[in-house]
């Protein structure tokens, strides 16, 4: 993914051309070589392996989130996954919606990626408080084409709203400690959206609020 400057590059490495077992998780490395036509990034990962007979229960292979700047925007240049040689498609920032009617004193936090499982690949935008408490926060979870399924309800539901003619199921939960208000809907194009927004039981947005900022996502 590539942030508006043209020039962040969020990305996720694997392990999946790991030469041995290991038991922890690798050192990695990142290489960058840009040319006029075509930036190429590398990832390379060191671990110890395992000595001849003998076995653990592993780390796992997740993801790793790395970041990468180029001296350039991207641009038209080509992006190329060093490990495979093969061209990797960009997601750009600017092409996936925001919320337009940012609630008073919400500063925007850097969009992150994520891919928890083959069929759970989202985008996240994420809202808070500018005294730093993180319990005050709106977070907007995209589903990237094809990739994202909302697993089971965000709480107790509270009934439909329209959001871009869209129906959208809004669900809440309230503790003593955290109140937290959620709209998910489908687009048209068939992208699933979430817009989540916390607080504590004396700080928090209204459930009329929150629907207001779904209908503000573009």
């Amino acid at each position: 993914m590539i942030e508006r400057d043209g020039r962040t590059i969020h990305l996720l490495a694997d392990w999946d051309h790991i030469d041995h077992l290991v038991c922890a998780l690798p050192k990695e490395r990142v290489s960058v070589h840009e040319s006029a036509a075509r930036v190429v990034i590398t990832v390379r990962g060191y671990a110890k392996p395992l000595p001849a007979g003998v076995a653990c229960g592993g780390s796992g292979s997740l993801p790793q989130p790395k970041t990468v700047t180029l001296q350039r925007p991207l641009a038209q240049r080509s992006l190329i996954d060093g490990g495979s040689m093969q061209t990797r498609k960009v997601i750009e920032d600017s092409s996936l919606p925001t919320i337009t009617a940012v609630p008073v004193g919400y500063e925007a936090q850097p969009m992150t990626w994520a891919v928890e499982t083959h069929d759970e690949r989202t985008a996240t935008r994420v809202w808070q408080v500018g005294d730093g408490v993180p319990s005050r926060f709106v977070r907007l979870t995209i589903g990237l084409p094809t990739y994202y399924t909302f697993i089971g309800p965000a709480g107790a539901a509270k009934g439909t709203v329209t959001v871009h003619g869209a129906t959208a199921h809004v669900f809440g939960t309230d503790s003593e400690s955290q109140v937290t208000t959620t709209v998910r809907w489908t687009t048209a194009a068939g992208r699933q959206i979430s817009l989540e927004a916390s607080g504590t039981e004396r700080a928090h947005l209204s459930e009329t609020q929150v629907v207001a900022i779904a209908q503000s996502v573009r």
